[in-house]
């Protein structure tokens, strides 16, 4: 791929986003530190970085509307799978040339988003999984005292 070894060029783009991670103290990598990874490198490796088909797909397309002279923001938007907020920092980041410092704040709101999320998730799935096991309990005392009461009926 002209002169580049792929695999070192991936490996770089993958420690950008680990580093943007890390710097971000968020326990994961996710697809938004890939990305500005990614356009820190300034090539197209999203086809052997990104898992997800249609956002690889929109990233190479993204990547080709870049090179041809577009800009970053309608060519992501496009494709209708980034969240507008992304859409707007990364257009806010073109237009000031702090695209990176823009990225970095789509990647702290999707963070906060993720972990607002999960947090909700949580709040909702911990009244029910007290319900599940209160339901459990119950069956095992039922079991245990119907066999008791039914001893109770025979001996009358």
């Amino acid at each position: 791929m002209n002169g580049y070894n792929f695999t070192d060029r991936v490996r770089k783009v993958l420690q950008m986003a680990r580093e943007e991670a890390a710097r971000l103290h968020h326990e994961y990598v996710g697809t938004e530190h890939i990305l500005l990874g990614l356009i820190r490198e300034g090539e197209g490796v999203a086809a052997a970085v990104l898992t997800n088909l249609p956002m690889r797909a929109a990233v190479d397309e993204a990547v080709r509307r870049v090179r041809e002279g577009g800009a970053l923001a309608p060519a992501l938007g496009a494709a209708k799978l980034f969240p507008p907020l992304v859409i707007h920092l990364i257009a806010s980041g073109e237009a000031t040339g702090r695209l990176d410092t823009m990225l970095a704040r789509a990647a702290e709101a999707q963070a906060r988003e993720l972990e607002n999320w999960i947090r909700g998730l949580t709040a909702l799935l911990e009244p029910m999984l007290i319900l599940a096991m209160g339901a459990i309990v119950l069956f095992v005392v039922v079991a245990i005292l119907l066999p008791i009461f039914e001893m109770n009926q025979l001996v009358r």
